[in-house]
Parts: C-alpha cells; structure tokens; sequence
C-alpha cells in the first residue's frame, strides 16, 4: 500500500511506520521533527498544513493521523491527498468527557463542565476536546461517503515513551524510598504496551475491514490496579515498592501538585467492546509488566524531595 503517517517520527508512531516499512509498504512520513525515518520512506518536513500543500494531488492507500486535534485536520486530509482510508488516532480518555464507560461510545462532545467531574487539568482538557472535534470530523467525512474511522488508544508504555508516565514512577522506585498510592492505588487502569499495540495496529490495517465501524479501540483488556502496576514495576527490577496510602482529598488539601503530576489516579476502566483491534485480528494482548526496563537512578527532582517531606510530616503526626 500507499501509506501517509502524518506524525510518526517517536514513540508509537515511529514503531508503526518501521513495522509498515518492513513489510514492503510504501511510505511517506509528514512530521515537523526531523529525524530517522525507516529505510526506503519518504520524509516531509514541515508544519501539518505546509505538508499537505506539498502533498497535494498525491494518493495514498492509507492515511494514518497521529497528530490531528482539531475539526479541520480529516478534511484538509480528504481535500489534499485523497486518501482511499483514513485513520485517526484518538485517545480511549474521550468518553470519560461525557462520563462514558464504554471505549467505543459516542458521545454528545466535550466540555469544562464535563472534564471538572473527572478532576481533568485544563491541558487535558483541551486535548480531549480537540481529539472530540476530529472525531466528529471524522464522522461528517462517513457521511460524505468517505471510508473514515477513529482509533481510540489507551495509555502506553515502552521505550522511547515521551510522555515521562514510567519515569515519574521509576524515578521514585530507585531511590529506594516510600512512595505515595493515591487512593491506595485501587482504581484499574488499562495500559498497553507500545510494542504489542503497534503489531496490533499494523496486523488491524492488514487484515480488518476498518471501515465498518465508526469509532474502534485498542484497549489491552480489563486492566490492573495501579497499586499491582506499581508491584510489577518494582519487581521487574528486583525491588519492592513501599507504598503508603494517601486519600485523593487529603492530597488535594495538602500536596494538590502530587495530583497534578502523578500519571495515573485518574485511570478507571472501560470496557472493552466489539471494536477492539486485539479482538478484530486474534491477538492476545501482553500483560502489563513485559519488556520494562530497568530502574535507573536519577536525580531527585523537586517534587520527590516535597513528597517525602510530606510523607514524614505525615507519619509524625
């Protein structure tokens, strides 16, 4: 096939576009990032919109959108390079906006309102908001005849993983130090591993009828507490974590900016539905845990030293 990654230079985007490059597909990259692209692919770089005007009048098999956040970006897509598919990526967080409990649901859209219910910041927010936008984008071009869908993904983990979600926690691992668990760490969380999604989505392309359902998911199964996370990361380097129970409100009177940085309290699970790509393609998905690298100490950052401060301060009184 014809393929266009817009994105695709880091993390799961760049795993894909190497996993596609080796099966002989040919590929085209439109990232602003220069970088190292697979052997045999095309790279424009350049803003999102510059590149589609360098790309137009190009067709492509498949357009897979990893960078798109907006109700623009499908139909720039559409009117640029007329793909014969189009994927975008979204995130499986969009159905938490309007309380959704399914991965696959579609909702009335986003809002403030409905993010405060769920404690989301205002980057988060705005994120999901977008990511909602270019779902119903995606939608208009369904009923424009377009062979257009939305790939809902959960949270990641593996190298080369941007997002610092595994350091924040390996940081505090490896200094061998109490650790706080918010809430106990009893809230399920659904994580992926990058490598497993990406063959994932990449055997979903090759062997699925994407197009018959508006809205797919790649959720890894029912998910673990985050306090069993925590275990498994610490045992993965032959430690033990030495978690300390601290409730949400007692964290949000005292220490609000633990809340604000750590990754994963506001994780709950979703279910996983028909539309999963695990499910579409007969891959099992690999449990939380495979293939974490080793701890490696760093320095303390600033609110390491205010948490164990707080976790003194705590047991004194």
């Amino acid at each position: 096939m014809r393929i266009l990654i817009l994105g695709g230079t880091r993390f799961l985007g760049r795993r894909v576009a190497e996993t596609l490059a080796a099966a002989d597909h040919e590929l085209t990259l439109l990232s602003r990032r220069p970088g190292s692209v697979p052997s045999g692919a095309r790279q424009v770089c350049a803003e999102r919109g510059a590149g589609l005007d360098a790309l137009k009048g190009s067709r492509f098999d498949l357009v897979l959108d990893f960078i798109c956040h907006d109700d623009a970006g499908p139909a720039d897509v559409a009117a640029s390079v007329a793909p014969e598919r189009y994927v975008l990526i979204s995130s499986t967080w969009v159905p938490r906006l309007w309380s959704g409990d399914r991965a696959d649901e579609l909702g009335p859209g986003a809002g403030p309102a409905a993010a405060a219910a769920v404690n989301f910041p205002p980057v988060t927010v705005n994120y999901l908001s977008g990511k909602v936008r270019a779902e119903q984008a995606v939608a208009r071009l369904r009923q424009a005849g377009h062979d257009a869908v939305s790939l809902r993904l959960p949270i990641m983990l593996g190298a080369g993983d941007h997002t610092g979600r595994l350091d924040f926690y390996r940081h505090r691992l490896a200094d061998g130090g109490p650790l706080i668990a918010v809430a106990g760490g009893s809230n399920h969380a659904q994580i992926a591993v990058m490598e497993d999604l990406a063959q994932a989505l990449v055997r979903w392309i090759d062997t699925a009828d994407i197009g018959r359902l508006p809205v797919w998911e790649g959720l890894p199964g029912e998910g673990c507490s985050v306090r069993a996370i925590l275990e498994r990361m610490a045992a993965s380097a032959g430690t033990t974590a030495d978690l300390v129970d601290v409730p949400v409100a007692e964290l949000a009177r005292h220490f609000p900016a633990y809340l604000e940085q750590e990754p994963f309290w506001r994780e709950s699970a979703l279910a996983v539905t028909a539309a999963n790509i695990y499910a579409a393609t007969g891959m099992v998905p690999a449990a939380f845990g495979h293939g974490l690298p080793a701890l490696a100490a760093r320095p303390i950052i600033d609110l390491r030293t205010e948490e164990l401060r707080f976790l003194a301060n705590r047991q004194a009184h």
